[in-house]
Formats: C-alpha cells, structure tokens, sequence
C-alpha cells in the first residue's frame, strides 16, 4: 500500500495458489476495474482474456477466467457497463479487431456481443470510450500493426457510435480537422467518462462526443509532460497524471479550466465530402508553398518517414541534426527554435520536455534506438540545460 508518494508499506500478506500465474507473460500492462460496488477489484493483462480477481474483505486473491486463445486484443477499450466488464477492438496476430465482448463469470469465458450498423474496421488508439450516461460507446477507427518489417498504419477519420439499447453502431461524422488527429497526441487521449481529454505539445483539448463540442484550454501551464511512465486517472474532479520513475504528480480541476476553456468546433461533422475536398485541397496548396519556402531557405531534412512529425518537431530535429560535431543547443536556443520566448520558464519547460519525449518515442519506434535526443549539463554552470542528438541517429537521419 501506499502511504504518500513512493512510500510503501506491507499492507497485508495473502495466500496465494501459485499455478494461477502460471501462464502470465513475462512482460506485461495491467488494468484494473472495481465491481460489486468496489467490494472485489478485477485486474486484466493486455493482450489476454485473463481477469484476476482481489477481494479486501477476505484477502483473497485468484483467477477467474479458463482463456487459452490470447494475443489478439492488445490496445483494447475496457470498461464496466451493468457489473460487467467488457472489451471493445484491440490488435494481435498481425491484424486488427472492432470485436465487442464480455467475460461471463459463469462460463469464465468472453462471450461476443453481436450487433448490426457500420462500424469502424479498427478500434484500438485514439478517442474511445464508454459513457454510461447515455449507454454509448463512442470512438474513431485506427491501428498500427507490424508488417513486412515496417509500421503499417491505418488512420481513419470517422467518429462512431454503438448503443446498447439498440446493439447498434451508427456512423456520426468525420473529426474535425481542428484537432491534431495525426499526430502524437493522437495517442495521448483520456476518457473521463464525460470528455476524451487530449494532451498535444502547448494546448489541452476537452472533447464531448455526446454534445460533440471541442474546447481548449486557455491556461497551457496544465499541460502534463506525458511518457510511458504515466498513469493518467480521474478522482472527483480532479485529473492526475502519476509519474512513477520521477515520484511526481501533476494534477488540475477539469472543472476550472472548463470554465475558461474556448470553444473552437464540433468534435465531428456529417457535411458533404465534396465541402472537405475543397478544404483539404487548400490545405495541400497552402502546405505546397509553405514547403517550397522553408526548402529555399534551409537544407531540407530527408526523413523516411517525416509525415508522423509535426512541424514543431520538425524544426527542433533540423537544428540538432545541423549541429557539428561535440555541440548542442542551449536552453535559450532551443526557445529561439521554437518560439517559447513569450511563454514563462515552467511552460517553456513542459512543453521542450513533451516535445523531446514524442520525438524520442518515434524514432524508437522506427530505428530502435533509445533516447535519441539527450540533456546534459554545462560545464560552466550546471543548472544549465544543453541538448544534443546521438551520433548514430545523425547519421539515420541525414541526407
């Protein structure tokens, strides 16, 4: 248990049947749900139809499920409707699911939730969620799944919607381009219950797929520094973002920030395909000659796969792959290249720190290299921050 932040104590010893960890996967993501009214605490493994089961009262712990068939549902929606637990698309076995099941604790088997409607090929990143307030699932469509030693990624648009009164899905719309749906953020997006909260680099989105409204927040300081560490979760009406390796919490009132928060859009639109044809074909032009511009100006970075970065990330990869060699960037060279000047040391902070990690996480993904973009310290002062990227990613990276 724990008692303050990083401090734990043996809270109580349990008898444990060994064999019930038997086939649990070395290297693991666990979920946890509260059922009965938080009398028994279900836990599941990603990726597996397995549900453990811990009761405080008794101090038991066991397995509740007779899965064999697993590795298919990676990424999965999971959540609690009626007492029951359900899980909604994920991915394994070099494919991608829109499956709709929940586990029957008599059978101790998932059982499929058949239903009619258009629904989205794919379900496991971005917007999804359960809002028991109307009785809906609500989510968009994509995955990346390995193939051919390459990431293949299948990004769509469409917002859509399943009721359960009906066992219906329906297509709503398309998402608004407003939002940052092909970048990293993408994947930084949590569901409250009420909105799907998304963290991009500088701005907090707050997304009703139920009122299907977009607003985002006016103060920036709230934005969390996001990485694999975090655990994100809701108490009351306050978010938290628990950092385990840094012993840290970041927290804010959903509530407060809402009430500053601007309005910029619905979340997504039924109107005419032709009406996008035209917009995004203005947007290729524009993009075109922003393009030709900045090639003109600077030598142009050749990455493999340079559409996954957005513009701001971009910038910052051109500088540290220009550098020569045993030099890096300052902290006040870094704010020149990313326009933080006007921002306050803490914000300029948050969102250097963000950008890094998005940045390191990608080139990870492609070239398996780890902490591509490094800090270290001044020699001159060492409460000054320098940046730099490894040498072996220069090389990938350039021309």
């Amino acid at each position: 248990k724990e008692i303050s932040l990083g401090k734990w104590i043996l809270a109580k010893k349990l008898a444990i049947d060994k064999t019930i960890f038997k086939d649990l996967p070395t290297n693991n993501t666990i979920e946890h749900f509260y059922m009965n009214n938080g009398k028994d605490i279900w836990f599941t493994v990603d990726g597996t139809g397995m549900v453990y089961q811990f009761t405080p009262a008794t101090h038991t712990f066991v397995r509740l499920d007779n899965t064999f068939y697993r590795g298919y549902n990676f990424f999965a929606l999971k959540f609690i409707r009626q007492n029951k637990l359900y899980s909604l698309g994920g991915q394994g076995f070099w494919a991608h699911s829109y499956v709709l099941t929940y586990f029957e604790v008599k059978s101790k088997e998932w059982q499929i939730v058949r239903a009619d409607g258009e629904h989205p090929e794919a379900i496991n990143h971005g917007y999804k969620g359960y809002s028991a307030k109307t009785d809906q699932i609500f989510t968009t469509a994509s995955s990346i799944i390995p193939y051919d030693l390459k990431m293949q990624e299948r990004l769509d648009n469409r917002v859509f919607m399943f009721d359960y009164k009906k066992s219906e899905w329906a297509l709503l719309g398309s998402i608004n381009p407003v939002l940052p749906f092909k970048s990293t953020s993408y994947w930084n997006v949590f569901w409250d219950g009420e909105h799907f909260i998304q963290f991009s680099v500088d701005k907090l989105y707050f997304v009703d797929p139920i009122a299907n409204t977009v607003q985002v927040a006016a103060d920036n300081n709230k934005v969390f520094i996001l990485n694999k560490n975090s655990r994100i979760f809701k108490y009351g009406d306050t978010i938290y973002n628990y950092v385990d390796n840094d012993l840290t919490i970041d927290k804010f009132s959903k509530k407060d920030l809402l009430k500053k928060a601007k309005y910029i859009g619905p979340f997504y639109t039924n109107e005419p395909p032709y009406i996008w044809i035209v917009i995004v074909s203005l947007m290729v032009l524009v993009g075109l000659g922003i393009a030709f511009l900045l090639f003109k100006r600077k030598r142009k970075l050749k990455l493999p796969f340079a559409n996954d970065f957005d513009q701001m990330e971009l910038d910052l990869i051109q500088h540290l792959v220009a550098l020569a060699e045993n030099t890096y960037l300052t902290n006040n060279e870094m704010n020149d290249i990313l326009g933080l000047n006007d921002k306050s040391q803490d914000n300029q902070r948050k969102i250097k720190m963000n950008l890094i990690n998005q940045i390191n996480q990608k080139i990870d993904m492609k070239y398996q290299v780890k902490d591509a973009i490094c800090r270290i310290s001044i020699s001159e002062d060492k409460r000054l921050k320098a940046y730099y990227m490894k040498k072996e990613v220069v090389k990938l990276l350039r021309k």
